[in-house]
């Protein structure tokens, strides 16, 4: 039987992990912006602003933390960062 979550210890863990950071999802080197969704008693916790899925709401480590810019496209779009980062216009490189 799964431990109990307090929500409020755990909605406060995730604030002080993502605050100020982006994530990436599982192993993935996508880096998104955060966007805090409502949880449980009014609690929010970090989810991909471009709403990518994911399994689990952060507490098996789904989520990661990251100082790496923004790479998501949708993300970068939704957040008015104009461009390419520089990794993507390599990737994008046909020649």
């Amino acid at each position: 039987m799964p431990t109990p979550v307090d929500p409020a210890a755990f909605a406060r863990s995730q604030r002080l992990a993502f605050d100020g950071h982006n994530l990436h999802i599982g192993s993935s080197s996508v880096v998104h912006a955060v966007d805090w969704l409502p949880w449980v008693d009014d609690h929010k916790l970090p989810a991909p602003a471009c709403r990518q899925g994911f399994a689990g709401h952060g507490a098996q480590g789904e989520l990661r933390p990251t100082r790496h810019p923004v790479s998501c496209r949708r993300c970068r779009r939704l957040r008015g960062l104009e461009g390419p980062t520089s990794t993507q216009a390599e990737e994008l490189t046909l020649w």
